[in-house]
């Protein structure tokens, strides 16, 4: 009798089913867990090589949540999982994506300094001390030398001291104008008064 090979089944290929039917045997296909490997786990891991990883539960982040402004206490809704363009604080315009949200159910949070570094290069995950730039009023950490936003000195000198006003002129004494006293008049009746007399003298002389 002669020798014959093992035969082997073919391995059974799925046919998709054509456009607008279903398939008659479709059965749903269950995520498969991530295996373990020994070289991805931690030194004094307890798990085991090979062992079935449990897929981790993700919570589920509030929609929408209010936070107070830090710059006008003025309560703002704000989404946690977006920013958008238009969450800022409507009294103040402070932008609402850089506060902190207070935890309603734990215990208080330290510091009320809520303010972040809105400076370029920040990242604006921790609270830290500012200080307002004296050109533009820019926050910029205490140790700055120059302002990250319009590049003026943090540290300028002091100004000059303003040069001393002069003292006034004394005012000029007035001076009395005295008027010229009017001149007196000819005594004009005296005059005429000698004319008469001569004039009667003579008469009389010529008369008599």
């Amino acid at each position: 009798m002669p020798l014959t090979a093992p035969t082997q089944d073919a391995p059974t290929q799925d046919v998709a089913p054509p456009h607008g039917t279903a398939s008659p045997q479709a059965t749903p296909v269950t995520p498969q867990l991530g295996v373990i490997r020994e070289s991805v786990l931690p030194h004094g891991s307890a798990a085991q090589p090979g062992s079935v990883l449990p897929a981790a539960a993700v919570p589920d982040a509030p929609a929408e949540v209010t936070i107070v402004c830090p710059e006008c206490g003025a309560p703002s809704t704000v989404s946690l999982a977006r920013r958008d363009a238009g969450d800022f604080c409507p009294i103040c315009d402070y932008p609402m994506f850089w506060a902190r949200p207070q935890d309603r159910k734990g215990a208080a949070q330290d510091g009320v300094d809520d303010a972040r570094w809105r400076s370029p290069g920040a990242s604006g995950a921790s609270l830290i001390a500012t200080v307002p730039c004296p050109a533009c009023r820019e926050l910029n950490v205490p140790s700055a030398v120059v302002c990250v936003r319009c590049g003026a000195d943090m540290n300028p000198p002091p100004p000059p001291e303003p040069e001393p006003v002069p003292l006034p002129e004394p005012a000029p004494v007035p001076q009395e104008i005295r008027e010229p006293e009017p001149a007196e008049p000819f005594p004009w009746w005296w005059f005429a008064t000698v004319l008469a007399l001569v004039g009667v003298a003579w008469y009389v002389s010529i008369r008599y």
